[in-house]
């Protein structure tokens, strides 16, 4: 086999307090799917983002990507595609697996992408995948966000848990309220989420590692979720929503999820896993769920045995591989 009919993939280096940080595990999935593992490299941070637009400015004009032979799977957030392909983007077609591609970083991916003349793009978000393909004409897969299903435990059924409620995540400001009344009135006995300032600032994690997530997640009888587009400013989100991964997380858990589900999430379940939010009565709502929590117990099982088929990063790479092969005929 040739070069060209090897798909290589970036390996990020973990660091020392890195939190289930799951493009980590995406990597993994790949290298178990038979791409080639490339070392990570570190690039230059002030100056390169400065010189190296203008550098891959001469490069494409002088037609020196005609040049590129291997193929590159790099990882990085929507802000950073540049800089972790250096210095591969000069003997690689880099294929960019992007995450958390926000309307206020579009701007300088779309510029990033042009000036890395990348075939393909794969991406964990839909509505990205679709406006990349319409404004750059780059052929864009949806890549779902995944997640390593190992190790999370189903618990005890949800009536015999000792956790009412877990805040998982971001909070939903005008939510939080609802809890911090059902909390004030004992309709909620134990509550669990990350602490915050009245700024809006993060003080301190609910849990302090991935082993204690996983502990109070199998504890708990309800999860509160909500799309990124629900809970912060319109600036930050714009219009995409997303599927994250704390809603696998719930369901490998059998945990109950209030709040809202993603399209994305229940396009690829093919059925609603969430309890919406009743905003006329949050709290009363809380009181009843907890009431008549046993009525819930076959929508977890459910969603359990979904995330188990459809939540492992594993299950993504046939559909990337047959992309790549059908796009650049490796």
């Amino acid at each position: 086999m040739n070069n060209r009919g090897i798909i290589h993939i970036k390996e990020r280096q973990l660091k020392q307090g890195d939190f289930l940080f799951y493009m980590h595990q995406f990597i993994e999935a790949g290298k178990n799917a038979g791409f080639s593992p490339l070392a990570p490299t570190s690039s230059p941070k002030y100056l390169f983002r400065r010189v190296m637009p203008f550098i891959l400015c001469i490069m494409n004009a002088m037609q020196f990507y005609r040049l590129r032979k291997k193929i590159l799977i790099v990882s990085s957030r929507g802000d950073g595609i540049l800089e972790a392909s250096y210095p591969h983007y000069l003997s690689y077609h880099i294929i960019p697996m992007l995450w958390d591609t926000w309307p206020k970083e579009q701007d300088w991916l779309f510029k990033d992408l042009r000036r890395l003349r990348c075939p393909l793009v794969l991406v964990s978000s839909r509505q990205m995948a679709i406006r990349i393909e319409r404004e750059l004409n780059i052929k864009s897969l949806w890549v779902p966000e995944g997640i390593d299903i190992r190790g999370f435990n189903k618990g005890n059924d949800l009536s015999t848990r000792p956790i009412d409620v877990f805040e998982l995540g971001r909070q939903h400001h005008q939510y939080h309220i609802a809890l911090e009344t059902a909390l004030t009135k004992n309709f909620i006995k134990s509550w669990k989420g990350n602490v915050y300032g009245k700024d809006g600032s993060l003080h301190k994690l609910a849990c302090a590692n991935t082993e204690e997530l996983k502990e109070t997640l199998a504890l708990s009888k309800i999860v509160v979720c909500f799309p990124k587009i629900d809970t912060a400013p319109y600036s930050e989100s714009g219009n995409i929503e997303t599927l994250t991964q704390r809603y696998w997380e719930a369901m490998l858990s059998r945990c109950l999820i209030v709040g809202r589900a993603p399209a994305e999430l229940t396009d690829l379940l093919g059925y609603y896993p969430v309890v919406d939010v009743d905003w006329n009565n949050p709290t009363e709502q809380l009181r009843n769920i907890l009431s008549n929590i046993s009525d819930y117990q076959w929508l977890v099982d459910k969603n359990l045995e979904a995330a188990k088929r459809l939540a492992p990063w594993d299950s993504r790479m046939n559909e990337i591989k047959t992309f790549i092969n059908d796009h650049l005929k490796v």
